[in-house]
C-alpha cells in the first residue's frame, strides 16, 4: 500500500478572531469538530450574503476575564474552502 499525502494551496480562508462569552465559546468548539459548515460572507460590492461551505482550521480560545456573571474568552480561527 502507498499512503500520498496531497497539499492543497492557494486555498481560500477567512481569519476571524473576537471576544465572546462562555455559551458562545462552548458553540464555536463544536462548531470546530465538524466536518464542514456553511457560512454566510457578505459581499460588499453587492451587499448580498453568500452562502460558503467551508471547515473550521486553527480554533483557539482563551480565557480573558471571569466575574459574577460571565466568562470571557478571546477566540480565533480559521475558515477554510472546501470547494474551491
Amino acid at each position: 500500500t502507498t499512503l500520498r499525502a496531497v497539499t492543497r494551496t492557494g486555498i481560500p480562508s477567512l481569519d476571524i478572531s473576537y471576544k465572546c462569552i462562555e455559551t458562545e465559546e462552548v458553540k464555536l468548539e463544536a462548531y470546530s469538530k465538524q466536518s464542514s459548515l456553511i457560512a454566510q460572507l457578505l459581499d460588499e460590492s453587492t451587499e448580498e450574503l453568500i452562502s460558503w461551505r467551508c471547515f473550521m482550521d486553527d480554533f483557539k480560545s482563551d480565557l480573558v476575564v471571569e466575574d459574577n456573571n460571565h466568562r470571557y474568552y478571546n477566540v480565533s480561527f480559521k475558515l477554510n474552502d472546501l470547494e474551491g
